[in-house]
């Protein structure tokens, strides 16, 4: 009789943390603490996290990321959120048995581009204009069994908006999808 009631206060209890996060980036109290962060390594801590996860789904993971597209003014706790959740999602609805992730990274003159791409099932074209909008959910038969709020990609592309960026999504439905984010980079490469 508990294992509900506590199952119903933890799922309120994380509705509640996204909603509050979501409405802090919406808002534009941007509470992003900036700093020079290496984004590359943040990507391999959060796979690091993952790990567990990884080696159930018999993931791939491929990591394509040279050095000069590492090094970024962020919020280092924002954009392990991002890549949290991009990758958990991946994971979750992900095909298991044959799932490979291709993370990217390259910078121009202007922004820093990363590209999480899998290939699993896609995202369906009638659900692609909404997977960024607040309480959506694609995968709405699974939604309870899943734990999601429904906010992840929203809280995403706030957090991506707060650092001046962009987040775009490619997919074809049987082919998997790519997410693209881009962030501004200063003139003068920074270092850590």
């Amino acid at each position: 009789m508990w294992k509900p009631f506590s199952t119903a206060l933890w799922s309120l209890n994380l509705l509640i943390e996204d909603l509050l996060s979501i409405s802090k980036m919406e808002s534009r109290a941007r509470l992003l603490e900036l700093d020079s962060a290496n984004l590359h390594d943040l990507m391999l801590h959060v796979l690091e996290n993952l790990a567990t996860t990884i080696a159930e789904t018999k993931v791939r993971i491929q990591i394509e990321w040279p050095e000069d597209a590492r090094i970024v003014q962020a919020d280092s706790r924002r954009m392990e959120q991002v890549y949290l959740n991009l990758l958990t999602n991946a994971l979750r609805y992900g095909d298991s048995g044959d799932l490979v992730l291709s993370i990217t990274a390259k910078r121009d003159d202007t922004h820093l581009t990363i590209a999480i791409a899998d290939n699993g099932p896609g995202i369906p074209l009638s659900a692609q204009p909404f997977i960024f909008d607040r309480f959506y959910r694609v995968h709405k038969d699974r939604s309870r069994d899943g734990g999601g709020t429904g906010l992840g990609l929203s809280i995403v592309k706030n957090i991506i908006l707060a650092h001046g960026g962009t987040i775009s999504v490619d997919s074809t439905p049987g082919h998997g999808a790519t997410f693209h984010i881009r962030l501004p980079v200063p003139e003068n490469p920074l270092t850590v």
